[in-house]
Formats: structure tokens, sequence, C-alpha cells
């Protein structure tokens, strides 16, 4: 699976509590795609280990 890119998806219990949640990460330059009630965080072939930490690093700041 090294080819091609992978997603990591949770779902939310609406569709505004979803967009809200897209809302704020973009306005935390954290860029996702939204289908629905499901929040998409999608890992491309350019990203690697130190981009999914950092990731992790900024969600966490804005979990508190």
């Amino acid at each position: 699976l090294e080819w091609h890119g992978h997603f990591l998806t949770f779902e939310t219990a609406s569709l505004e509590s979803a967009e809200q949640c897209r809302q704020i990460l973009n306005d935390n330059d954290i860029l996702i795609d939204r289908r629905g009630t499901r929040l998409r965080f999608g890992f491309g072939l350019y990203q690697d280990e130190t981009d999914v930490i950092e990731l992790c690093r900024r969600l966490g700041e804005l979990a508190g």
C-alpha cells in the first residue's frame, strides 16, 4: 500500500458538528476533507512520519 495515499476518518454526531470541527481545523491551518458527518484526514505520498507527529502535536494543542 505504499503507492497511494491513506485517510483517517472520524464520524461526528451531526452535520453541524462536522462543519464546526472542519472550520476550527481550517482556521488553524489543518486542512481536511468533510463528507457529510465524517471528517477525513488525508495522508499523501509526500508526507512522512514527521508530518504525522506534527499533526498530532497541533491537534493536542487544540484539544487543550
